[in-house]
């Protein structure tokens, strides 16, 4: 049996008024307990845009955000990313 994501993304994109394309599109995400998660990518691929929305700092325009098991929009989860951050070492910035 399976343990619970810590942090489930499902179907989430972030649309900013005034620009052509998301700057996240449909991301399905799962991360578990113990895992860590580092996001690649060139500038402009959604990376910062991805953590503000795990820690609630911004909301998606459409998809959902669960937090073990709850995706209230009041909480906010900045220690969590901000754990998962210092982890990655001292290249993490």
């Amino acid at each position: 049996m399976s343990a619970q994501p810590l942090i489930q993304l499902e179907h989430v994109t972030k649309a900013y008024p005034g620009v052509d394309e998301p700057a996240v599109k449909d991301l399905n995400l799962n991360v578990n307990p113990g895992e860590i998660l580092v996001l690649v990518g060139p500038s402009g691929c959604g990376k910062s845009t991805t953590l503000r929305l795990i820690n609630r700092m911004i909301e998606p325009t459409s998809g959902r955000i669960i937090y073990e098991g709850d995706h209230r929009r009041e909480h906010r989860h900045c220690s969590t990313v901000a754990e998962v951050a210092e982890g990655q070492g001292q290249g993490a910035r």
